[in-house]
């Protein structure tokens, strides 16, 4: 009998890691390497924190996005360099594009996002980020992982950022410690 309660919690708990984890792939359409850094996201931008939980003091943080702040370069079919015994070539490319970013925009969930991924970035799901309208505000949500959960937003003005520090909005993946 206690073979079958372990197999039967065994059988519950892969099941739901099943449809807890989904890949954004599964749900993603209309994915677009981009050319040009996304005019949307750029600008300065505030959110205010306690820095990921670990501080008992909130604080405002800025963030600037463009080009510049984001390495972003043009997407072209690359090889991701790694491994030892690297030729000069490889080294060459790989200390040139070590800190470049690269950009795909897609649809999710209804909502439309950016990923950046680093240029030699092998694995890993990069940076999600999205820009959004609530109650007549521009919105930078900034998400991670596979299930594109939102880790930050960021406002136009510390005022917005303070103001809705605890606001989270429908439609959207939150992890749980945001």
């Amino acid at each position: 009998m206690k073979k079958y309660y372990r197999l039967l919690l065994l059988s519950l708990s892969f099941i739901t890691l099943l449809f807890t984890f989904q890949s954004f792939n599964a749900h993603a359409s209309h994915l677009k390497y981009l050319n040009k850094f996304p005019n949307e996201i750029k600008g300065t931008w505030y959110t205010y924190t306690n820095d990921s939980g670990l501080s008992k003091h909130k604080k405002i943080e800025k963030m600037v996005v463009n080009k510049k702040t984001f390495n972003f370069h043009p997407y072209r079919k690359h090889d991701v360099i790694e491994g030892a015994n690297l030729t000069k070539k490889q080294e060459n490319e790989l200390n040139k594009t070590s800190r470049w970013s690269y950009a795909m925009e897609f649809n999710y969930k209804g909502h439309k996002w950016f990923n950046f991924m680093g240029w030699q970035q092998g694995a890993g799901d990069g940076s999600f980020f999205n820009i959004h309208n609530f109650d007549g505000h521009k919105v930078l949500m900034s998400a991670g992982g596979a299930g594109i959960s939102v880790d930050g937003q960021y406002y136009k003005s510390k005022t917005l950022a303070k103001k809705f520090s605890n606001k989270r909005f429908k439609g959207f993946n939150y992890y749980d410690n945001y």
